[in-house]
């Protein structure tokens, strides 16, 4: 099922929904996150947003936190 959220700073809307890839959910992050053509993983709470933005060299996740703006 895809849902919305709106990043706070810049006003953009961005579609998630549950992940399933193995990796991900081994990494803490429960959602994927659809930015214009790709897409990234993440966590979606209720104010804000985990986003991988990129992968250490370890192999885990670089996140980057979006406040969500509530409507």
């Amino acid at each position: 099922m895809t849902s919305y959220f709106k990043e706070r700073d810049h006003g953009n809307t961005f579609a998630y929904w549950p992940t399933q890839n193995e990796w991900a959910a081994s990494q803490g992050l429960t959602h994927e996150i659809e930015c214009g053509e790709v897409f990234r993983f993440g966590r979606i709470l209720k104010t804000v947003a985990y986003v991988a933005i990129d992968e250490a060299a370890d192999g885990s996740p670089v996140l980057e936190k979006w406040q969500i703006r509530q409507d």
